[in-house]
């Protein structure tokens, strides 16, 4: 048994319904799958307010494009795939549109984080645990999409390579490679930090 269908698969018929154009059904799917959504988009995107828009498109986009579900997969699945590419397009959009100011951006954040473990000399333990979880999530954002997405699902959210695979729409191979070089971009990284 899947993930997606462990946490709950909506009924079938529901999605029949808002194929035929049933309000009631499509807010049902709304209803059921918003925060999944968001928690896709926001992991991607790391900020609420344009994760709420994210979620906004995606289901706009499920509204257009649900006649294309062909029940090949889990409802989830599908509907996960899309919060995902819609999500990635987005951070294509926005790398290309302001790619020198993200880089400056991104050597403040570094230089500001640098200077707030300098300041804080940190001997709490519990301190150093946020410290270092901080570090360590600021530095899986800088992984590439791919290595990131993998390494999130696989070793955070707790799928299996067949089910990451369905996810992203990669071979078992890949999702693999994947897994692996992002642990080990992700070990150099910790070791330079």
């Amino acid at each position: 048994m899947s993930r997606m269908a462990r946490k709950g698969a909506i009924d079938p018929s529901v999605i029949t319904a808002a194929m035929a154009g049933d309000r009631v059904a499509f807010e049902s799917i709304y209803m059921q799958y918003r925060s999944m959504v968001f928690a896709v988009c926001q992991r991607l995107v790391r900020n609420p307010a344009i994760s709420e828009e994210l979620v906004q498109d995606t289901f706009l986009l499920v509204l257009r494009k649900i006649h294309l579900f062909r029940g090949q997969s889990q409802f989830g699945t599908w509907l996960y795939q899309i919060a995902r590419n819609t999500a990635l397009m987005y951070l294509r959009d926005q790398q290309t549109k302001d790619s020198n100011e993200s880089l400056a951006q991104m050597q403040e954040d570094d230089t500001k984080a640098a200077q707030l473990e300098r300041v804080l000399r940190v001997h709490d333990r519990s301190l150093q645990l946020v410290a270092e979880r901080v570090t360590l999530e600021r530095l899986i954002e800088k992984l590439a999409p791919g290595y990131r997405s993998t390494l999130l699902l696989h070793d955070f959210h707790g799928y299996e390579h067949g089910e990451i695979c369905e996810i992203m729409g990669v071979r078992q191979g890949t999702s693999k490679s994947q897994l692996h070089k992002g642990r080990k971009r992700l070990r150099t990284m910790l070791q330079a930090a």
